[in-house]
């Protein structure tokens, strides 16, 4: 009950120290941040087109495969096919 006594005080010490590193064209140093290995790059909308479309081809089969009621199938179905401008199969 109450307050918890504090801690005895644990020795810290902090150093300056000198890096090297290279400057970009701009005169401007960059900083690949703590983490090893490779920075995430975006892609442009270009790069993502082929994709976008493969996703959308494939949504409506995805549904066929997911745990989904008989009855909401054919709605999800048809949500899907106009989301990609797709024409229904032939049965």
């Amino acid at each position: 009950m109450g307050k918890r006594p504090l801690g005895d005080k644990q020795p810290f010490n902090s150093f300056d120290s000198k890096v090297k590193g290279e400057f970009d064209q701009k005169g401007r140093k960059v900083f690949d941040g703590y983490a090893p290995g490779q920075n995430f790059k975006k892609k442009t909308s270009a790069e993502m087109v082929g994709e976008v479309r493969q996703a959308a081809q494939e949504a409506p089969e995805a549904v066929e495969q997911m745990r989904i009621p008989k009855a909401s199938q054919g709605i999800i179905k048809g949500y899907f096919r106009n989301l990609s401008d797709q024409k229904p199969e032939p049965k």
